[in-house]
């Protein structure tokens, strides 16, 4: 009986086979590349965030810009801004819903160069506004001073 039970110690294993470093290595590098692949799809939509988030806040400023009379009000098409020409913008102006309202759409793009292609594409953000027609304002004022 005591060899028995010597035989069972000394055919314990002590170490790992080559077949369960293989399996666990396998496993270790599709868990890496999963955790590569989120890194990636997360560090994209940041990107894509931060380049929405630009792209409004330049329309805001265009619009608002318009608006205090620093561009004049009329529609533009594919305007470079001059800090960055990356950056164009376009501006509508509509007649609005009632006649002495205006509607300004200005749209903001940023150019994305396709790397596998040639390709040029935009990341644009769109923002309508509507404000009073300022020429019913200067008609009134003239008329005002007039009388």
């Amino acid at each position: 009986m005591m060899t028995c039970r010597r035989h069972r110690q000394v055919t314990r294993r002590r170490g790992l086979t080559l077949l369960e470093v293989l399996l666990s290595l396998a496993i270790f590098m599709i868990a890496m590349t999963a955790i590569s692949q989120l890194v990636s799809i997360g560090s994209r939509a940041s990107v894509e965030a931060q380049v929405e988030a630009d792209a409004a806040l330049r329309a805001e400023t265009v619009l608002n810009e318009v608006i205090a009379g620093v561009h004049p009000l009329q529609s533009t098409q594919q305007t470079t801004f001059t800090d960055d020409p990356d950056w164009v913008w376009s501006l509508d102006v509509m007649e609005g819903p009632h006649i002495d309202l205006v509607q300004l759409d200005v749209t903001v793009g940023r150019k994305i160069e396709g790397s596998m292609t040639q390709t040029t594409s935009y990341h644009s953000v769109r923002l309508s506004r509507l404000i009073r027609n300022p020429d019913l304002f200067l008609e009134a004022a003239l008329a005002a001073e007039g009388e």
